[in-house]
């Protein structure tokens, strides 16, 4: 589990470690199928890096190319599993995202069953920049608060995830 993990993480590291603005979603165990992105613009497209972690089973269901492309993500696929809920594996990348790419300036975490329908650079410009502020998070279905989410997150890892 964990090495071959670990070096699918490493890998990441080394290809997209000067990103300064990254989108990453992940996806395990073919549960959801990879969303393209709506409304970037070519800014975006120039300066925003699209990283899509994925298993074997998913990537294949993503209809990823030859050069680890699905549209507008490029796609890490990762061998080797910490987990054996394919939930908890998608987790990991989420929580490790500042060290996956240390350059990144800015990161945008979009969930695996979600689509990201608006502009990276215009949402941190509407989010961030205009407000003065350094965080910014979308208003969870369920949770109602930064507090709430981390606790159900941490339950991932604890073998209390419910859904």
């Amino acid at each position: 589990g964990w090495a071959a993990f670990e070096a699918g993480l490493k890998h990441t590291q080394a290809v997209y470690g000067e990103c300064a603005m990254v989108v990453v979603t992940a996806i395990f165990g073919a549960q959801d199928l990879l969303q393209q992105p709506l409304g970037v613009s070519a800014a975006s497209a120039a300066r925003v890096c699209f990283v899509a972690f994925m298993d074997e089973t998913s990537a294949a269901a993503a209809d990823v190319s030859s050069d680890g492309r699905a549209g507008a993500w490029s796609v890490n696929v990762i061998k080797g599993y910490p987990f054996s809920d394919p939930r908890r594996n998608s987790k990991v990348p989420k929580l490790l995202i500042q060290r996956l790419f240390p350059r990144a300036r800015y990161s945008l975490w979009v969930d695996g069953k979600a689509q990201l329908q608006a502009d990276p650079l215009a949402l941190i410009s509407h989010l961030l920049w205009r407000e003065g502020k350094q965080f910014a998070l979308s208003q969870h279905h369920v949770r109602d608060s930064l507090e709430a989410e981390f606790a159900k997150l941490a339950g991932a890892f604890t073998g209390e995830l419910s859904l």
